[in-house]
């Protein structure tokens, strides 16, 4: 009988370890799908990331689209400019007064806090605003381009019912 238990013993550890092996067996696996499972995420992951780019892309377009209009109007722009030095004039004078204008403005903001001044100079960029649309109304009709091409700038809806007063002013015989 003793034998016969200890016979019984070696076999329960022979099963024992034929246990150990499956279950060893089993890890393996295990692993194999945990590195599948990786792939198919870093997959995904790429996936998501090329998504991304093209909204970027959509963005670049949505900018870049503009682009050839702006061209053909400088294109068109500089055509006309070789002919008439007054328009290339008005320009030159638009771009130094817009300058001093902003010069003056953050110097009076860096000299004083003080509420009122500021709201003076909101007021002056407001009337500098307007100047250079008047002046910018002039280089156009100078050069012989017609309004419709200056919307490409999208200028503020006071802006462009200030063009319009001063086109038709221009257009009146009383103007001349």
């Amino acid at each position: 009988m003793v034998s016969r238990g200890n016979d019984y013993d070696d076999d329960d550890d022979d099963e024992d370890e034929d246990d150990d092996d499956d279950d060893d067996d089993d890890d393996d696996d295990d692993d194999d799908d945990d590195e599948n499972d990786d792939d198919d995420d870093d997959e995904n992951d790429d996936d998501d990331d090329d998504d991304d780019d093209d909204d970027d892309d959509d963005d670049d377009l949505g900018i870049l689209h503009r682009l050839p209009a702006i061209l053909n109007l400088v294109n068109e722009v500089m055509l006309q400019v070789e002919n008439k030095p007054s328009a290339i004039i008005t320009f030159v004078v638009t771009i130094i007064i817009i300058s001093i204008s902003i010069s003056i403005s953050i110097s009076i903001i860096i000299i004083s806090n003080n509420s009122i001044i500021i709201i003076i100079v909101v007021v002056n960029n407001m009337i500098m605003q307007l100047l250079f649309s008047f002046l910018l109304h002039v280089f156009l009709g100078a050069v012989d381009i017609p309004l419709r091409n200056a919307k490409i700038f999208s200028f503020p809806a006071r802006l462009k019912q200030h063009l319009r007063v001063s086109e038709t002013f221009f257009q009146s015989e009383e103007a001349f």
